[in-house]
């Protein structure tokens, strides 16, 4: 390829860039430590047969605009770790580029870009303590299929198969996967709000009726959306593709070993390493987990007083401050503990990706259980069934004594509210999903409204310094102007996303006997959540980097234990509230927890056993199948690479983005100085 048809396949006839990747660099305090680290990253990207044009970013930065030609494609194409494992059928077809999905193209060149130096790609990773400069490496939108897309659907008022198809064509399989989960559930919850209407308004309050029909629903949800995410995945072509255990870039072994399979020497973490690291973050997460537990509590028995207790001056004012401390609490508490969450993720060192992500999952879950459920757990299984017996018996007015003259105290007797857990239901189903809107879509654009006001306070004022723009077409100024603004988009999340709805499905599996309206509540909810989906990961996030799964993972686990929990605690509910008795409470509940407990252990026992069973009996056949592929792999790629790797091109497209980019990175720094 020689150089006039690169700068074909990288600019359009409007001079505008065309790029598979862009990789937003921006500099270090330092000039030569700017400049090398520079250098080295289009050295590493060059070398991995990847072609770039570099253009001046804000002040300090950069963009790098990576394409990578057909040779090189194909080439990543045979190395695909789906094909080398056996997911897929046969070779991908490498004759004939309009085969290849958007989605595919830039899931083979991520590779590239990340997989290490001895795999044959550029081992650029921005979480990497080598590549601190490098802040994000993203795709950019394409903004005809995202009007058409929206288009659509919007017109049609519905998501059918082949919009799946096209979303999976486009972003990939993770977020086909997502999509395809909130659709299935969207449609599975018409039973529960068809049955909720009905008990409602015809059937007695905590119906039996209603609690054996939701479980029998959650049981059946989880197990149907198990066998369609398999037909999704058959149909797509990556069932099986979670069987590749792809390796964290960031992970870092203590020593090297030999890979039980592959037979190849592979960084590896000591045992006892990983034991004592887990033990200790598990001793450390149980402490925050107690302490919020306790908090909450803390607040619960707050508001209780100054709801049903307290008498005194400024009661009708007072009762807000519980609510109002503990909103306060949970948002300020939950970030502090998903920073300390995702710190302590990264220093456990999980060796794969499937691995880091069940690890977060499993920390976000439980917190998020607990703060979720723990004003529900104690209204249910305390207040109801204990509290009249209990806090009559608490002497309030000797506590209040420690802060007030006991004289103006004034408290009123204590009576059970048998509508208070509805109510905090409802709080929940209604008021929570207003604030959490407001959180999630209004707060984050107040924000950037704010700091783009601020940005262009600063622009105006770095403005009035003459500065040479290498950039001299206006096309250019205006597509870079669109970089920035993707650049300084959020990423999508589907972590947060899951975690919604798998509480969600935890509410009504759970305690929606007590307002059976509240599945109306969750659809709605889902209606419009899966629009703002939508325009969120078309218009307001960063377009998804590609990844192939074939299952929604760990949260299929976590729906599973919803459900089950469900059962039990329906059936406490309605215990409580219809056929409560104090003599008789322990032994009865006793029984039913170990009775279920039992029966989780067995199954549990023979799941592991015939897994353990397999393994090792399929062991050498996967020894076998892996020597022939990787044989195989390493013959055709050895007659391929080289075409791509030691081309002259290199050579001469490395000098001419090292010039452009060392006259902005100067010019950067003259700026600060200046400024």
């Amino acid at each position: 390829m020689n150089k006039d048809s690169i700068k074909e396949e990288l600019t359009s006839k409007d001079n505008i860039v065309f790029s598979d990747y862009v990789i937003y660099f921006c500099c270090d305090k330092t000039l030569k430590e700017s400049l090398e680290q520079f250098k080295k990253l289009v050295l590493r990207l060059l070398e991995a047969g990847l072609d770039i044009k570099c253009l001046n970013g804000s002040i300090g930065s950069l963009f790098l605009f990576i394409r990578c030609c057909s040779t090189r494609l194909h080439t990543a194409a045979l190395s695909s770790r789906d094909w080398l494992y056996g997911v897929r059928n046969g070779l991908p077809d490498l004759h004939d580029d309009r085969k290849i999905s958007s989605s595919q193209r830039l899931k083979f060149i991520y590779d590239i870009i990340s997989f290490p130096v001895s795999e044959g790609g550029a081992g650029v990773c921005p979480d990497l303590d080598e590549w601190k400069m490098v802040k994000h490496i993203f795709p950019l939108h394409d903004p005809v299929f995202s009007r058409d897309y929206i288009y659509k659907i919007f017109k049609k008022g519905f998501i059918s198969e082949s919009d799946l198809d096209d979303i999976r064509d486009h972003f990939g399989e993770k977020i086909a996967i997502y999509f395809s989960f909130i659709r299935f559930y969207i449609l599975w919850l018409i039973f529960p709000v068809v049955m909720g209407f009905f008990t409602h308004f015809f059937l007695p309050k905590y119906s039996i009726l209603y609690a054996i029909t939701i479980n029998l629903w959650c049981i059946l949800f989880v197990q149907k959306w198990r066998k369609t995410e398999v037909r999704l995945s058959i149909r797509w072509g990556v069932y099986g593709i979670s069987k590749t255990y792809q390796k964290r870039r960031q992970f870092a072994g203590d020593k090297i070993g030999i890979h039980v399979i592959t037979g190849k020497n592979v960084p590896v973490s000591l045992l006892w390493k990983k034991i004592f690291k887990n033990s200790f973050f598990i001793l450390f997460q149980v402490v925050l987990v107690t302490s919020a537990i306790l908090i909450l509590i803390g607040f619960f028995f707050l508001d209780l007083y100054f709801s049903e207790i307290y008498d005194g001056f400024f009661q009708k004012y007072l009762v807000f401050i519980p609510t109002i401390l503990l909103a306060g609490f949970i948002s300020v508490f939950s970030a502090l503990y998903n920073k300390i969450s995702t710190c302590i993720n990264y220093y456990e060192n999980y060796e794969t990706d499937i691995d880091f992500e069940s690890a977060f999952i499993h920390k976000i879950f439980m917190m998020s259980f607990i703060i979720c459920y723990t004003a529900l757990f104690m209204i249910s299984c305390f207040y109801v069934p204990f509290g009249y017996h209990i806090i009559p018996k608490i002497n309030i007015v000797n506590i209040q004594s420690l802060f007030l003259n006991s004289e103006s105290i004034k408290v009123k007797p204590f009576i059970v509210n048998p509508d208070k857990l509805r109510k905090q239901f409802i709080y929940y189903m209604i008021t929570g999903q207003i604030i959490n809107f407001f959180k999630q879509w209004i707060l984050p654009f107040v924000f950037k409204f704010f700091f783009v006001i601020l940005e262009r306070i600063y622009s105006t004022k770095i403005s009035k310094f003459n500065h040479k723009n290498i950039n001299s077409f206006s096309e250019e100024n205006e597509f870079l102007s669109k970089v920035r603004r993707e650049a300084e988009l959020p990423e999508f999340s589907l972590l947060n996303n899951y975690l919604e709805l798998v509480m969600q499905f935890g509410y009504i599996s759970l305690f929606s006997i007590v307002w059976p309206l509240g599945c109306i509540c969750i659809f709605i909810n889902n209606m419009i959540k899966i629009i703002l989906d939508f325009i969120k990961l078309f218009f307001a996030t960063k377009r998804p980097i590609p990844c192939c799964i074939d299952t929604i993972g760990l949260w299929h686990s976590k729906l599973m234990f919803l459900s089950w929990l469900g059962s039990i605690v329906m059936s406490i509910l309605i215990y409580f509230h219809k056929y409560f008795s104090s003599d008789k409470f322990l032994v009865e509940v006793l029984m039913l927890l170990v009775f279920v407990d039992c029966l989780y252990r067995i199954a549990f026992d023979i799941c592991k056993k015939i897994t353990r069973f397999t393994w090792y009996e399929k062991l050498h056949i996967l020894k076998e199948e892996y020597a022939l592929r990787d044989a195989y792999l390493e013959k055709l790629m050895g007659s391929i690479s080289a075409n791509c790797q030691n081309s002259p091109q290199v050579q001469r497209n490395y000098t001419e983005v090292i010039e452009i980019g060392t006259t902005v990175i100067m010019n950067s720094f003259e700026k600060y100085k200046k400024a």
